[in-house]
């Protein structure tokens, strides 16, 4: 068994389907990888749907449970895979054909502990295109490096679907996805690039992201903005160990620092512009804002770069990094609704 696939779904009849045939469509032996489905408590036909599939594709396996979020069907599916490698995708979402063959050969070949790639966003419906059958790869698009390397060299993402990673090199570390909160891959992610022995990047389109107004970060219906607001606290200050963890001397280490504080202020800038569109008090904003500068998050030093560098970014930041500047945007976004819109 090379390869198994986690994907976490809840009320994904009408996007499942498509997930799981772009997967079937990859040239790889159905005997030699498995998909492991884990219905998270669905209200509709999910199960169903995932069923259909199951008895024509003997690799597919449908487990279903109690509604435990994505983070706990993940760590489920590490538990229970037996691939040598580890994909995890969306239901939502899908991957171009015939590429995952060739990422687990090179995955594979190269003895990598994580081969990563990129990923195209959709908006709107769209069909999977067709694509090479057999995607070449250069030499030079595969330089081969340490995590702590690659995060200085390269802008690495939050989520987990963007690349293939070594099962024995997850369990050797113990990394597990957090549970029970959103956006549970982030301090996941960073871990398994930063740790990586042996990392490489493949410069292709492989994974499309399909984005909705229903997806964790748009929905904006009060009670669930403030559990996200909540767990984006919650990141922030548990980044500070990875934070510590790069403090150490290692070649690149200022720029991979620098990179890692960006991406921990970036949670903290869109926290505080959630905070502002949210029900929250001004008291308990503050509140929030004053546990997290107990870390070094905050006030806000680095989320100004060469990734964050839009004009409103640089006009927000410093108004969002003092009290009285911070309480006269709160006045002016809660008796604003287009100001809000804009935010």
């Amino acid at each position: 068994m090379i390869l198994s696939i986690i994907i976490p779904v809840y009320n994904g009849q009408d996007k499942i389907a498509r997930c799981l045939s772009s997967l079937l469509n990859q040239g790889l032996d159905p005997k030699g990888f498995e998909i492991l489905v884990y219905d998270d408590g669905s209200s509709d036909n999910t199960a169903d749907v995932v069923t259909s599939h199951c008895k024509k594709h003997p690799q597919i396996q449908l487990i279903s449970h109690e509604n435990r979020g994505p983070g706990a069907c993940r760590n489920a599916g590490i538990d229970k895979a037996k691939g040598d490698y580890i994909y995890f995708i969306d239901a939502d979402d899908y991957l171009m054909p015939h590429h995952l063959s060739h990422l687990v050969e090179l995955i594979n070949q190269l003895d990598l502990d994580l081969l990563t790639f990129k990923s195209k966003v959709i908006r709107k419906e769209d069909e999977i295109t067709t694509a090479l059958k057999h995607p070449s790869y250069s030499d030079e698009d595969l330089s081969v490096l340490d995590g702590r390397t690659y995060i200085a060299r390269n802008s690495y993402k939050n989520e987990v679907w963007w690349f293939l990673i070594s099962r024995e090199y997850l369990i050797k570390h113990g990394f597990r996805l957090t549970e029970g909160r959103f956006m549970e891959d982030v301090l996941f992610t960073t871990k398994a690039v930063f740790h990586a022995d042996r990392i490489a990047h493949v410069p292709k389109m492989v994974h499309r992201y399909v984005k909705s107004a229903q997806s964790t970060l748009g929905n904006e219906e009060p009670a669930h903005y403030v559990k996200v607001i909540s767990d984006m606290e919650y990141l922030i200050i548990n980044f500070e160990e990875i934070i510590k963890d790069a403090e150490q001397d290692f070649t690149d280490r200022d720029v991979c620092l620098e990179r890692l504080k960006i991406r921990r202020d970036s949670l903290v800038f869109f926290m505080i512009v959630r905070m502002l569109k949210s029900h929250l008090s001004f008291k308990e904003i503050w509140k929030i804002l004053e546990r997290v500068r107990k870390t070094s998050a905050y006030p806000m030093q680095h989320f100004i770069s060469e990734e964050y560098n839009k004009t409103i970014y640089k006009i927000l930041t410093p108004l969002f990094n003092r009290k009285s500047s911070l309480y006269l945007l709160f006045k002016l976004v809660r008796s604003s609704n287009k100001l809000r819109g804009k935010l």
